[in-house]
């Protein structure tokens, strides 16, 4: 028993080391792929996490954005990540630029356009009102993306 306990150990090692060696291999060719478009994928990605970390997710297909939150706290998080963030207000440039190159495809467009439902644990209630503005309209109300809207070190 012992000695069939050392060959799955040993086997377990062999696929995971080849799978470590498959993993570097993919990094490095998808490193050297995606040079031309980092811009891009950039701002599309400060967009995305920052609308995932105050709490909506951005679905694919015909199915509406979820938000786990409350609206108002959504808007307070977003706020926050963005006056937070050290590279305030260049980050609301990039964060906006993000936002336009995601509703570039009309299927995402379309979906930023209907309303979002409220994501719900499992058999959990949920404290969210049954009906959600849409991600755009939820955008509209973070006073700080707004065009023409002051920055604090402008005043």
């Amino acid at each position: 028993m012992h000695r069939k306990k050392r060959s799955s150990v040993d086997k377990d090692e062999t696929a995971a080391s080849t799978d470590a060696s498959k993993f570097k291999k993919s990094r490095i060719t998808g490193r050297q792929s995606s040079k031309t478009s980092v811009q891009h994928d950039n701002n599309e990605t400060v967009f995305i996490q920052f609308l995932q970390a105050a709490g909506v997710s951005l679905s694919q297909g015909s199915a509406s954005n979820e938000l786990a939150v409350d609206q108002v706290v959504f808007h307070k998080r977003l706020q926050q990540q963005l006056r937070k963030s050290p590279r305030y207000p260049e980050i609301v440039k990039e964060f906006i630029t993000g936002l336009e190159a995601h509703i570039e495809d009309p299927a995402r467009f379309k979906n930023c356009l209907l309303p979002c439902v409220p994501r719900q644990a499992d058999g959990a209630s949920s404290c969210l009102s049954s009906f959600q503005e849409s991600l755009i309209r939820l955008l509209l109300g973070v006073e700080m993306l707004q065009v023409g809207q002051p920055f604090e070190g402008a005043l």
